[in-house]
């Protein structure tokens, strides 16, 4: 195996953010490789901690925008503090669902806007 394939496959399991000894020197091809390889696996872990599932209520939905109002406690995962926020969403989520009704619902940061992914107040007594 590749000396640079090793040791991205090295981080991957460590989850190291710096780059290797081995890229100590700058103008080589596995110092280039070993720098992207640890970007990479930082915007992996990112991205995933870009999700989170909360309760709230449903204030406002406007169906030709695409988005509806919540007001939901603190989501740590998102760092977001208790609030009413205006959603993201696709009408086809909001079938069922009115101005009033509590909800679980799943929130992602997607290209630094929130977007709802799911949502049910099914599951809510």
């Amino acid at each position: 195996m590749p000396r640079i394939w090793k040791c991205l496959a090295r981080r991957r399991r460590t989850g190291a953010p710096a780059p290797c000894r081995a890229a100590a020197s700058p103008r080589s091809a596995h110092a280039a490789a070993c720098v992207f390889g640890a970007a990479m696996i930082a915007a992996a872990a990112q991205a995933s901690a870009q999700q989170a599932t909360a309760t709230g209520e449903v204030r406002r939905i406007d169906m030709q925008a695409g988005t509806v109002a919540l007001k939901h406690g603190e989501i740590k995962d998102l760092g977001l503090p208790a609030m009413t926020l205006v959603y993201r969403i696709a009408p086809a989520l909001l079938k069922g669902i009115g101005p009033g009704d509590k909800v679980r619902f799943t929130v992602a940061r997607q290209q630094g806007r929130y977007v709802v992914t799911a949502i049910d107040k099914t599951l809510i007594p």
